[in-house]
């Protein structure tokens, strides 16, 4: 998910035509070229109009899901988000998949919510100074977070699975029900979350302010837990980075980050009790989750005023 300038020529060569040529680094060549849709429109964010050419394209030679671009000129400027749903099919077969074969999560077994936020504090001053995590400690840890992974996929996903097997007149129709109504879930989720980038590129917090990279990532996950639909699937895709920076010993989209602050400021709701095992998550309401994101995209206690970064 990247912010990236588009020269002049790529500008005028996709004004032309409604189904366009395009090129996600400004280089025509016929090996990138993939058709696209391409609509005007305007989305609601954080209580801000952002407006943008939304492009919805299927080429396997991308490498992102999501994308915002501007495209300039010495007379105009033009916001473009990309949405490259190659992935959400890809997922969402693999997601079908492994419900048909395999049995639901438990979840009667789950660590407690502060031992494990404390274990994933420590782990992160450790990536941040660039100290390994050792086997041991990535070993158990490593278990909780891939437990966590599936009981969330369940939250989010299983119901809608269930429901195309009840209405389909067949698996095959059930399946391809299903993948169209993940994409379509996950391609609201992820223009939220890429709306967010552009919203604040709009308002210029890119050049006042340090740690931008991180702050706009980390307000985009949280636009998507405000405003999009399944919000669970949002904290699934959280979950899995986690394993990923955990597993790699390095950031890669502020994950671990994003998760702290989701388990802190979860604390504040009062259903959520001390003592609360971590698979709370999975029954928390499409209204609880909207309620820890507000108060992180907006409580002055949820910001580090130097570097203008969301954390407790």
């Amino acid at each position: 998910m990247a912010y990236l300038l588009l020269n002049t020529y790529i500008m005028k060569v996709c004004s032309l035509i409604r189904n366009f040529i395009f090129l996600p680094l400004g280089i025509l060549s016929v090996a990138s070229v993939a058709r696209a849709s391409v609509i005007e429109k305007t989305l609601s964010v954080w209580g801000h109009e952002v407006s943008y050419e939304l492009v919805t394209l299927k080429n396997p030679k991308l490498p992102y899901d999501g994308a915002t671009f501007k495209l300039s000129s010495s007379k105009k400027e033009k916001h473009r988000i990309v949405l490259n749903t190659i992935f959400f099919e890809k997922e969402a077969l693999e997601l079908w998949n492994d419900f048909q074969s395999n049995s639901s999560p438990s979840f009667d077994s789950s660590p407690d919510l502060m031992t494990f936020l404390n274990d994933l504090s420590r782990m992160d001053r450790q990536i941040k100074n660039a100290i390994p995590l050792t086997i041991e400690q990535k070993s158990s840890f490593v278990l909780h977070l891939k437990e966590l992974k599936k009981q969330l996929q369940h939250a989010a996903w299983f119901d809608i699975y269930r429901s195309t097997l009840q209405t389909s007149p067949s698996v095959n129709q059930a399946k391809k029900q299903f993948v169209g109504l993940f994409t379509k879930i996950r391609k609201q989720t992820i223009e939220f979350h890429e709306a967010s980038h552009l919203l604040d590129e709009i308002q210029k917090n890119k050049s006042t302010k340090e740690g931008y990279e991180n702050e706009t990532e980390v307000k985009a996950f949280l636009s998507e837990l405000a405003h999009g639909s399944n919000p669970h699937d949002s904290l699934w895709q959280m979950v899995a980075g986690v394993l990923d920076e955990i597993e790699k010993g390095r950031n890669v989209d502020y994950s671990i980050q994003k998760m702290k602050d989701i388990l802190y400021a979860s604390q504040s709701l009062p259903r959520v009790a001390k003592g609360e095992m971590l698979c709370f998550l999975c029954y928390l309401s499409k209204k609880d989750v909207k309620e820890i994101a507000l108060f992180l995209y907006t409580s002055p206690m949820a910001k580090n005023q130097q570097t203008g970064i969301l954390q407790i």
